[in-house]
């Protein structure tokens, strides 16, 4: 099986489990409602909210063997191969950086317009919400977020 072929799998069985849910990608975010799974078309990578999937032909040249990441602890070879992978693809280290930052810390954000600011503050919510120790409950009694833009907040 090809690289595509692979993706496209990948792509078709998360589509399926998301109907299942009555869940629906819209652009790079999740929306729950109802609809019809169509044909799908992928070249290199698929992304959605939380969830990103590329396809790297010479993935061999950085990996030897299968990687598991829990919890966002890297060892020094799993950072040196992300930070490879960051190069190399859509998939951006920094932003993993601040989404996995320890979570006995505050994080401040700067950067420019349209560098991914809230995505990774979004996600970083989102990963405090879903790990499996010490997962944040009381969200809004637990986490501050302060943006400057109607369609962020």
């Amino acid at each position: 099986m090809g690289y595509c072929d692979a993706l496209l799998k990948i792509v078709k069985e998360l589509e399926a489990r998301f109907t299942e849910r009555k869940i629906r990608p819209n652009k790079k975010d999740l929306v729950i409602d109802t609809w019809k799974v169509e044909d799908v078309t992928v070249k290199k990578s698929y992304s959605i909210f939380n969830c990103e999937v590329e396809v790297v032909p010479d993935l061999n040249t950085y990996v030897e063997k299968d990687l598991l990441i829990e919890e966002g602890v890297l060892t020094d070879e799993e950072e040196r191969i992300l930070r490879k992978l960051s190069d190399k693809t859509d998939f951006n280290f920094q932003q993993y950086e601040i989404e996995h930052a320890p979570t006995d810390r505050n994080i401040l954000i700067t950067a420019g317009a349209g560098t991914g600011k809230t995505y990774s503050m979004v996600s970083r919510v989102a990963y405090l919400c879903n790990k499996a120790a010490d997962a944040a409950v009381d969200i809004s009694g637990e986490i501050a977020m302060i943006t400057f833009t109607k369609d962020a907040a």
